[in-house]
């Protein structure tokens, strides 16, 4: 199984956030004075900022503030969910429910992630300064 580096974790990051905020723009001029449309927009541009800061704070974050991480992407998914749930009402083309799967992967998969990662994290900060003490010794 392909296992997420942190590296590529923080790039994907960075992929989601330009997406987010590029679709959320789009979506935003083409509400044409639709609330739900412009809150949706708006949810995804804040998303995509989110998803922006986590990339600069990814080596602070990851090994203290995780449960950030996980947030922004329970957010995430809440707000595919809602847009899902949205166009069903309006019915969907036989993809969507595919892709709405994809997602679900995805979201899981990313979780599994972050959790392997920032326990990794906390035990490499655990040992730096053990090592940084017997490194000075005579």
């Amino acid at each position: 199984m392909i296992e997420e580096t942190s590296r590529s974790l923080r790039t994907y990051f960075g992929i989601v956030a330009a997406i987010s905020i590029f679709a959320g723009y789009v979506a935003s001029t083409q509400a044409h004075g639709s609330l739900l449309i412009l809150t949706l927009a708006a949810a995804n541009i804040l998303l995509g900022v989110l998803f922006g800061y986590i990339v600069f704070k990814f080596a602070q974050l990851l090994p203290r503030k995780p449960k950030f991480i996980k947030s922004v992407l329970i957010g995430n998914f809440v707000l595919s969910l809602i847009i899902f749930l949205l166009s069903s009402v309006g019915g969907l083309p036989p993809s969507a429910f595919w892709r709405f799967l994809v997602a679900v992967i995805v979201f899981v998969y990313l979780m599994k992630s972050v959790t392997r990662l920032s326990a990794e994290a906390i035990e490499d900060e655990k040992e730096e300064p053990i090592q940084s003490s017997t490194a000075q010794r005579p």
